[in-house]
């Protein structure tokens, strides 16, 4: 009777500065062809689902599909495709700089034990940065307002050209994560304790 939920906040301000105009877009994303479908994070086999990223990849040929993080997981089959750009780790202070040059992100997390019990961070970084955001099929992306849920492979195709029709940095998309910061979830805290 005595427990209350807290889910983790979000850097707001930090990733709101993807809206900043004198935030620079990083050449290497700025070169390329959009729309720029964006992700940040581990790049494994336990948090990417490699055969729906070549998927996207596919049937998406006119975008480019920017993963930025660290490798570890076999991804030669993304290494073969001229639409998918591994920029490798990125400092967390540049992460708005990127997002910057997303038009929409993606959490291609394969359904399993740990995705399905998992909270990503990064689902309310690109959501502070302005971003819309496609998920696959996991509980807490059906919590966050403004996320799309893909189902299958096809329907992530179709969430994200659906996102596109309104590409970020978007400010109201925003906005909507102002009340979820590490401030705001410390108030909730605070406040369950009286």
């Amino acid at each position: 009777p005595n427990t209350i939920l807290v889910r983790h906040g979000v850097d707001y301000e930090h990733f709101r500065k993807a809206l900043d105009t004198e935030t620079p877009i990083p050449t290497e994303i700025g070169i390329l062809s959009q729309p720029v479908i964006g992700y940040f994070g581990l790049i494994s086999s336990d948090w990417v689902d490699l055969p729906l990223i070549t998927h996207l990849a596919k049937t998406m040929p006119e975008a480019s599909i920017v993963m930025i993080g660290k490798v570890a997981m076999d991804i030669s089959a993304l290494r073969q495709l001229s639409n998918v750009h591994l920029l490798g780790q990125k400092p967390y202070e540049t992460l708005p700089n990127y997002c910057k040059g997303f038009d929409a992100a993606i959490v291609p997390f394969p359904i399993n034990r740990a995705t399905l019990s998992a909270n990503p961070l990064k689902l309310r970084e690109y959501l502070a940065a302005g971003l819309p955001v496609v998920s696959t099929d996991i509980p807490e992306a059906r919590a966050v307002k403004h996320c799309r849920i893909a189902s299958d492979a096809d329907s992530f195709v179709a969430e994200v050209r659906a996102a596109l029709q309104s590409p970020g940095p978007n400010a109201a998309i925003s906005e909507t994560m102002r009340s979820e910061s590490w401030a705001s979830r410390l108030a909730e805290v605070e406040g369950g304790l009286v």
